[in-house]
Order: C-alpha cells, then structure tokens, then sequence
C-alpha cells in the first residue's frame, strides 16, 4: 500500500488553494508569495572580459527536485542591482517572483560604474539561460520561456537593464525601480525602444539624481506605466536593504517596500504571464487596485502611452 508523502499533500492542498482563491478573486496581490517553494542556486556565468559573474538564480521549485512541474515553462527575467550595491539587495524580489513562477537571475556586477558593459552582462546571463534551457543534463533543461524574457534593476542597474533591452531583442518588458540615468544613457536607450516599459520611482533626492526616473518615463515611446510611491526614498525598491544606500539616502520601510514589490511583479504578471487578470494592479482602470492606492494616496500615477483593453494577451510587440 502507498503513502502519499505529507509534505507533498500540504504542497498539493497549498497550491490548490491558491489557485481556487486566484479563480475568485482575478488575481492577487503580487507582492505576495505565490504557491511554489523558491530554490535557488549562485552560478558563475561568463562574463565582460573573461570575468565571471557570481549569478544568484531564483527559481520555482527546488534544487534537487529541479523547476516544479505545475510552473513550468517559465517566464525569465535579469534584475540589477544599483551602484555599489549588491546583489544582495534583492535577494527577497528574487524569492518573490520564484514563488509566483519566474526565473530570475541577478548576477554581482564586476564594475560598478561600467553601465553599458553592465547591459550587455546582463544579456550575457540570457545566453547562459538559453543554453540551459537546450542542455539535457542542465536544471533548467526545457523550463524556460524563451519568448517571455524581461529585464529590472533598481537604480544604476535599471539603467543597465535599460541598455541591455535596447540591444537584446530577447528582452520583452522592462520593470525598472526608481533608476537613475548617466549621461543621458537611458533617454539614447529609450529612443531606441518599443517594448513595454513600467517605471516605480521614489520622491527627488540627491540619491536618485533628483527624480531621474520621472524624466526617463517622459521619454518612453511605447507602452507604460509611472508610479511614484508617495514617501518613498531611494532605498525602499531594496530588500533587505543595503547598508550604504542606508546611510546615504536613509531607512527603508516595510510599507512601502510592499509596494515596490506590488509594481514590480505586476509588470511581469500581466506582460511576461500573459495574465490579463493584472490589468487592475497595472493600470489605472476603474473599481482597480491600482486606483485603490490612487484613492489611499499610496501613489501617484502616470497614465500608460496606450490603454490596454483589459481583456485577452497583452501586446508584446516592440
């Protein structure tokens, strides 16, 4: 006689659950855990210059057990972190998305102030992604969605991921976190640009080149989205939090860490997913949650280049 394993029963029930309340509801929150354990796994991928990148991968499942087979094929994405920051600093988005059915990849950048080359190393880790995917003995072997790539960072390394869509045409949607142009980079990047582009920024400061981002989503030309968090500092779009940016442009709180998240997954719920469910939590339609925070004074929003009809698969066109 067989016994059903306890743990994979309450994995089961978890997940059933979750996706009885996802039927009901439309969807949830996305910035709360969906119903897949996060594994992950720090790679050396080849880098700029015969460097290697320490890459820290989160994906849904487990290391031994590989992607869960309910998530599977799965949406991927590359996040970088900001100026002499680390990879660190976005170890809770990494496990986030993984449990909601990404892959994500946030490699430690080797030269901080390096912005193209941070862009193209970026891309270097889809390449290493790709080959995984086609790679029988590999964890990643035929788990990825190849067409639903996307890119985020926060600060300098959403400039970086700026740069690396506006040369990957791998990438389909971009999330950026209160990112920081350097010699008008990022506005040559955008020009270049007709991909799906959602900006979350924090009030001007010194810390974000005073409102940075608010001049970068001026300058988008295809469809997107603004949100500022009303309150926010620079470090907010971090967790945990690194120590300088900390000392530098202060504290991040809890509250409005949540909403980072909330804008940052989102994006990729509806873009990446093809979840039409996430029109409300990304657009600013009536009786949605985006205009609940609207309501609440949580955000500020800037209307997207193109309304989406709220209904069917998005546009991934560039």
């Amino acid at each position: 006689m067989s016994r059903r394993h306890p743990l994979r029963a309450t994995t089961s029930i978890a997940l059933l659950c979750w996706l009885l309340l996802r039927c009901a509801a439309g969807a949830t929150d996305p910035a709360t855990h969906g119903p897949f354990p996060a594994g992950r796994q720090t790679v050396f991928i080849p880098g700029e210059e015969q460097h290697a990148l320490a890459t820290d991968v989160f994906f849904p499942g487990t290391a031994t057990g590989g992607v869960a087979a309910a998530a599977g094929p799965c949406p991927a994405l590359v996040l970088g972190h900001g100026f002499l920051q680390s990879k660190a600093c976005h170890e809770q988005q990494g496990i986030l998305l993984a449990t909601r059915g990404f892959i994500v990849l946030i490699p430690a950048f080797n030269k901080a102030a390096d912005h193209r080359r941070n862009g193209r190393e970026l891309s270097r880790c889809l390449d290493w992604l790709s080959g995984q995917q086609t790679n029988p003995a590999a964890l990643f072997f035929q788990r990825v969605r190849l067409d639903r790539l996307g890119a985020a960072g926060h600060s300098a390394g959403g400039l970086s991921a700026l740069l690396a869509a506006a040369d990957d045409p791998r990438i389909r949607a971009l999330s950026l976190m209160d990112p920081v142009d350097k010699d008008k980079l990022g506005l040559d990047a955008l020009s270049r640009l007709s991909l799906p582009v959602a900006m979350t920024w924090s009030e001007p400061s010194s810390g974000n080149n005073h409102g940075s981002a608010q001049r970068l989503f001026a300058a988008t030309t295809g469809s997107g989205r603004g949100v500022k968090i009303v309150g926010a500092n620079h470090t907010d779009a971090q967790n945990p939090s690194g120590w300088l940016c900390r000392l530098v442009c202060g504290a991040a709180e809890p509250r409005r860490q949540h909403l980072y998240d909330r804008y940052l997954v989102g994006w990729f719920e509806y873009h990446l997913h093809d979840d039409a469910a996430y029109a409300s939590w990304v657009f600013d339609l009536p009786g949605g949650q985006v205009a609940a925070d609207l309501a609440a004074g949580r955000i500020t929003y800037a209307a997207p280049k193109s309304k989406p009809s709220g209904t069917g698969r998005p546009n991934l066109g560039r």
